[in-house]
């Protein structure tokens, strides 16, 4: 026998087996309230529990297929604790899905890694071929330099000449 829980006039389903065998067999349709563990904010895709409408609840009452149980209230007095608890909880759930995340981050950075390496190496090289491009050049336009005037209007050497004269 399934079991809904009625609180405060909604009836709930927990149990991801109880929504099955009550949307497969008795076609019971619900609607899903709750946030998935990996997407708390999202809305387009709700987890347990399962919403019924009364009327719902109470045709499935009749017919014997759940056992209505009302939950019970909290007690006022273990308020307290029960924030504690929840803060302890809560702690915990964000300490698991900080390492979870790191280790998502180092799992894909060791993918990326021979993308990297492959990257900086290409640079490397274009950058050697171009200062080779670049000296090969130097020295055919460097003769040609000190064929013209070494100095400019002003009597200082150009700023061309000087890199060529200091390599």
């Amino acid at each position: 026998m399934l079991v809904v829980e009625v609180a405060n006039g909604r009836s709930l389903v927990w149990g991801a087996e109880a929504v099955q065998a009550l949307r497969e067999r008795l076609g019971v349709g619900g609607r899903t309230v709750g946030a998935l563990p990996r997407g708390p904010r999202q809305n387009s895709r709700l987890g347990l529990p399962l919403l019924l409408l009364p009327e719902e609840a109470r045709l499935l009452a009749e017919i014997g297929a759940v056992t209505l149980v009302s939950a019970p209230r909290p007690d006022p007095r273990n308020h307290g604790l029960a924030l504690a608890s929840f803060k302890r909880q809560q702690e915990q759930s964000f300490q698991d899905q900080n390492t979870l995340a790191a280790e998502a981050r180092e799992t894909r950075r060791q993918e990326l890694l021979e993308k990297i390496v492959e990257g900086q190496a290409a640079k490397k090289q274009k950058l050697e071929q171009d200062s080779g491009a670049d000296e090969g050049g130097q020295e055919a336009g460097g003769s040609e330099a000190t064929q013209g005037s070494e100095t400019s209007d002003d009597g200082q050497p150009s700023a061309e000449q000087e890199g060529a004269a200091h390599p």
